[in-house]
């Protein structure tokens, strides 16, 4: 995957958090993105943006 950019949902949580982890460590850029981007930026990953999302359905 050279170049390019893996888009995590959910990356707060453990299991996402540590593939954003693995990820990052192998040069991967990251696109994290979750509820909680506090959480997100104390993880301090290179090479990574986190964004605040709600991906809920809305009726």
């Amino acid at each position: 995957m050279k170049n390019k950019l893996v888009v995590i949902t959910g990356a707060s949580s453990r299991f996402s958090a540590e593939a954003a982890r693995v990820l990052s460590s192998k040069g991967h850029c990251l696109a994290l993105l979750a509820h909680g981007v506090d959480k997100l930026r104390t993880i301090n990953l290179e090479n990574s943006f986190c964004f605040n999302v709600d991906i809920t359905c809305r009726d």
